[in-house]
């Protein structure tokens, strides 16, 4: 059962998730989200699950201060796009991070209630 909780976590965060930032992203940027192409609407995507999975599985893990490791690897890949809408960049990032922080927190939390 404990198995089931955290696939069900882990999969909410990505579909949810996924949905969540891209509506963020055009509440604050309309016009640049639709020049995006899918190329990179799926690049993002793809960045998005991958970040979710660690921010989860850190937190699942009591290793709170290994989170860090998401900011640093963005902000050296990203340092260039950055400069040229950077509000995009990181919005994406904040939103896909503090939601997948309250979906560790909120599994973690049940987690420890029923098991």
């Amino acid at each position: 059962m404990e198995l089931v909780l955290i696939i069900s976590g882990y999969l909410f965060c990505f579909v949810v998730g996924s949905l969540v930032v891209r509506l963020a992203i055009k509440i604050v940027s309309p016009d640049f989200a639709e020049q995006l192409s899918k190329s990179v609407l799926d690049t993002g995507l793809i960045i998005g699950i991958c970040e979710s999975f660690i921010t989860i599985t850190l937190v699942l893990l009591n290793q709170i201060t290994g989170l860090a490791i998401i900011f640093i690897a963005k902000s050296i890949i990203r340092s260039k796009k950055m400069e040229e809408k950077a509000e995009y960049y990181l919005v994406g990032t904040m939103v896909n991070f503090t939601f997948s922080l309250l979906v560790g927190i909120v599994l973690k939390i049940s987690l420890q209630r029923w098991f």
